[in-house]
């Protein structure tokens, strides 16, 4: 593990979702961060598959936008989007964490990705 390596892996999905409503990247904190140790702010909610509010269902389809918008328009996909790293946050955002696991997309892959789709 290179938590260097994650913390600018979410530094940059910070920056591709800043501005979008309702989705929330936690903020690290660069100064407290090192190969070892990784200092990023705390989010709270609760897992998205055990919580029983009643506007999982669209965080779910936000979830599913926020995926296709990092695999086929950024192309810098979260490679590990188990139900541990995504939340509902305590303000019924969508908080998605841990970004160790990522992966960049080239082009032409996801080029042909909309081509098989379309």
């Amino acid at each position: 593990l290179d938590y260097l390596k994650e913390m600018s892996s979410g530094d940059r999905i910070y920056e591709q979702f800043k501005n979008v409503d309702n989705v929330k990247i936690p903020k690290n904190y660069p100064a407290l961060t090192s190969r070892r140790v990784h200092t990023a702010e705390w989010c709270n909610g609760e897992k998205l598959s055990q919580s029983k509010s009643d506007d999982v269902g669209a965080l779910v389809n936000l979830g599913v936008i926020v995926y296709l918008q990092m695999l086929l328009e950024n192309g810098f996909f979260h490679a590990d989007p188990h139900p541990g790293n995504m939340l509902r946050g305590d303000n019924g955002e969508l908080v998605i964490l841990d970004f160790g696991l990522m992966t960049d997309v080239s082009e032409n892959a996801r080029l042909g990705m909309v081509e098989a789709i379309v």
